[in-house]
């Protein structure tokens, strides 16, 4: 039946395993059945959806290095957000998170505003937007 190969022959009753041992890398735990690193951080250089992507939960840094925060508007004169992780290519996403009572103003924060890696200023076109607090986000 091997047609004189004799490097051909017959598997019966033959069982393959996959790989074992301990994962390394971004991964953790033992083959099989490894687990993504907790301390594993993936780059990725775009991520193209067609239809509906859900994400479980969305991780941010906030303080000194934050991509993330609130701030307490004032006014036109505009308030500081002091972080590192802001860029001359920048953009900052604004919402109110406590209006003041009554009739808001825009807010923004305006290219102008940023200096890299130091800080950039958020505004309210209404000068008595004194007490509303903001959410704000930067997009790298």
């Amino acid at each position: 039946m091997n047609s004189g190969n004799s490097n051909i022959g017959i598997l019966t009753n033959t069982v393959f395993s996959g790989s074992s041992g301990s994962a390394g890398g971004d991964l953790s735990g033992t083959y099989p059945n490894p687990t993504i690193a907790t301390a594993a951080t993936p780059t990725v250089a775009a991520i193209t959806v067609t239809g509906t992507a859900t994400v479980g939960a969305l991780a941010a840094a906030t303080g000194a290095a934050g991509v993330v925060g609130t701030a307490t508007i004032n006014g036109t004169t505009g308030v500081t957000v002091n972080t590192t992780a802001v860029t001359a290519s920048s953009i900052i996403l604004v919402s109110y998170n406590t209006p003041k009572g009554g009739v808001s103003g825009i807010i923004s924060a305006p290219v102008a505003s940023i200096s890299a890696g130091v800080h950039f200023v958020i505004k309210s076109t209404d000068a008595g937007d004194t007490t509303s607090t903001v959410n704000w986000f930067i997009v790298n």
